[in-house]
C-alpha cells in the first residue's frame, strides 16, 4: 500500500473559493439540533483517494458473514495512524476552519476510523450516545463523518435525534447483567426516535454530530457500499476522564492551536463504559457488543440476499 503524505495533499492546490466552508447556518443548526450536514469542504479528488485508501489496517474487523472467498471488511480502526495520508488528513483546512467554528481554537484529534458496510451485508448500529464511551471533563467533542460513498436512505444512513445533545444521558449497560453494552437497552431505557433524521448525501459530503447526540445506522440494504470515514475531536480543555496513556501521542495529536494541562470542568452526567463483559474485555467490538443488550431497534445485521 503506497502512504500518502502531506504533499499529497498540497500537490494540487485549491483556492478556498472552489471549496465551500462551513456557514453560520450549518453552526446554527449544529448547536440547536447537535448535529450538522455539509457539502463541498473536499475536492473529487481527494475524497477519491481517500476512497482509495480503505485497506485494513493492523486493526481491522470482519463482517459475520465474512469469507475467504467473499470478504467482507466491517471496520478499518484508526486509519490516521498507519497511514500519512489520513494523518494529515485530520488536519485539513477545511476541518479545522470548521473545528474551530464548532468547539473552539485549540482541538485534539480522538479517534479514527472507516465503517465499510458492505452492499446487503453491512451491520447496523443501534442507538447510542459517543459520551458513553469518551467521559471527559466538559463535552466539547464532536465526530465528523467524511462520506467516501453517496449516502442514502437504503444504504444504512447515519440517524441522528434532533435536541438530544442537550436532553438526558442514556444508560449503555444491560440491567440483567449490569454490564457495558455499547447501545441503549430498549426494554430498560425506550428512545422516542419521533423526528430522526438521516444524514445523506453524495460522496464528499461532510457530517457533523456532538458527542451526546443520541445516533444510529441501520443495515444496508443496497447492492452498493457505503464507506463513512469517523474523526473524532475534541476541545484541548476536555481531558479525558479514563486516562493519558501516551503522553508524547496524546500532544502529537493536537490538530490545532495550543495544549493546556488545565482541563475546563462542567458539571454533566458522566458514566464511564463500565463494567466490559468478559468476552469483550479480550477484543471489544461495538457491533458485537451491542447484541449483549436485552431488546434493540434492529434485531440483527443484514443477512446476504
Amino acid at each position: 500500500m503506497h502512504h500518502y503524505g502531506a504533499a499529497s495533499l498540497i500537490a494540487a492546490p485549491v483556492t478556498r473559493k472552489e471549496q465551500s466552508m462551513l456557514t453560520d447556518r450549518h453552526v446554527a443548526e449544529y448547536q440547536t439540533k447537535g448535529f450538522a450536514v455539509a457539502e463541498g469542504l473536499f475536492t473529487e479528488q481527494e475524497i477519491g483517494e481517500l476512497s482509495a485508501l480503505t485497506s485494513p489496517t493492523p486493526t481491522f474487523e470482519l463482517e459475520p458473514s465474512h469469507a475467504p472467498e467473499q470478504p467482507a471488511v466491517r471496520r478499518i480502526e484508526m486509519p490516521h495512524r498507519h497511514f500519512d495520508f489520513f494523518r494529515e488528513f485530520v488536519r485539513h483546512p477545511a476541518l479545522i476552519d470548521s473545528l474551530q467554528k464548532l468547539i473552539g481554537p485549540d482541538v485534539r484529534v480522538h479517534n479514527s476510523k472507516i465503517n465499510l458496510k458492505p452492499g446487503r451485508i453491512g451491520s447496523p448500529v443501534e442507538w447510542h450516545q459517543d459520551w458513553c464511551f469518551y467521559p471527559h471533563t466538559n463535552d466539547a467533542f464532536l465526530t465528523v463523518g467524511v462520506f467516501l460513498d453517496d449516502i442514502t436512505s437504503v444504504n444504512g444512513p447515519l440517524l441522528c435525534l434532533p435536541g438530544s445533545h442537550q436532553g438526558k444521558i442514556y444508560d449503555h449497560h444491560n440491567p440483567d447483567t449490569g454490564y457495558f453494552c455499547s447501545a441503549v437497552d430498549l426494554d430498560a431505557d425506550p428512545v422516542n426516535a419521533t423526528g430522526a433524521e438521516e444524514c445523506v448525501g453524495p460522496a464528499g459530503t461532510v457530517s457533523f454530530h456532538h458527542v451526546r447526540t443520541m445516533h444510529a445506522s441501520g443495515p444496508n440494504m443496497s447492492a452498493q457500499a457505503r464507506r463513512l470515514l469517523l474523526i473524532g475531536y475534541a476541545a484541548a480543555d476536555a481531558w479525558p476522564l479514563l486516562g493519558v496513556r501516551n503522553w508524547d501521542q496524546y500532544e502529537a495529536d493536537m490538530v490545532c492551536g495550543r495544549s493546556t494541562r488545565n482541563p475546563r470542568m462542567v458539571a454533566l452526567p458522566c458514566p464511564v463504559p463500565f463494567p466490559m463483559p468478559p468476552e469483550a474485555q479480550e477484543r471489544f467490538s461495538l457491533f458485537d457488543n451491542q447484541k449483549r443488550a436485552r431488546r434493540l431497534l434492529y434485531d440483527r445485521p443484514a443477512e446476504v440476499n
